[in-house]
């Protein structure tokens, strides 16, 4: 085939292609979802940043109520642990020691109600175990005669503690009619046990005014 000159090519006819109205439709359509995806995504970026910030306030009011729900808790228990208290009992001239006394006062039963008696560093000498407390009740427990070694004890330097079990399930220490809750048991039995060792009897009072 001959080779056409310049002039020739330049007088040939140009052929022109046309794009179909279809494709430029299809593009212009997947341009705008693209568009709308990305303020989508930038919409939900501002939403979720805007929950964050609104949602911090709520936090702190949630955790500030809590924490004065547990301190309400610990003071309500704390007053609670405080109607617990023991004494000992006197002949009426007040002279001598005729027994121990355990009351509760609140309107909770106390449970595993124990007094015990230690010497100056803290080593059980003996307890007293009463057991279950009824709400509102006072129980007086008598030595007898035989038991002088037990009265004289109280005349020993030492300290005692008196430990229960609140119905909540807290175990209490109340030493000095200052209770606190503590977290874990109460000394190791290694005192004798007077109350069974010296058959010690008692009698129950109804108290007034509780709670």
């Amino acid at each position: 085939m001959p080779r056409l000159s310049r002039r020739d090519r330049a007088l040939r006819p140009k052929v022109r292609v046309n794009r179909r109205p279809q494709d430029k439709l299809g593009v212009r359509a997947a341009q705008e979802a693209a568009e709308q995806t990305a303020r989508d995504q930038r919409l939900n970026l501002k939403i979720a940043g805007l929950v964050a910030i609104l949602s911090v306030p709520a936090l702190v009011i949630s955790l500030y109520g809590l924490y004065l729900q547990i301190q309400n808790d610990n003071e309500t228990g704390q007053k609670e642990a405080a109607r617990v208290n023991w004494s000992l009992a006197w002949s009426n001239n007040q002279k001598k020691v005729t027994g121990v006394v355990v009351e509760n006062r609140s309107l909770n039963p106390a449970s595993l109600t124990t007094l015990v008696m230690m010497d100056p560093d803290g080593n059980e000498i003996h307890r007293y175990f009463f057991d279950y407390i009824t709400p509102c009740t006072r129980e007086t427990y008598t030595y007898p005669s035989n038991a002088k070694e037990a009265i004289k004890e109280w005349d020993r330097p030492g300290m005692t503690r008196l430990y229960f079990v609140d119905s909540t399930g807290k175990l209490w220490r109340n030493e000095d009619f200052a209770p606190q809750e503590v977290h874990h048991d109460f000394v190791a039995d290694t005192g004798e046990e007077m109350i069974d060792k010296y058959d010690m009897k008692y009698k129950t009072e109804e108290l007034q005014a509780c709670g």
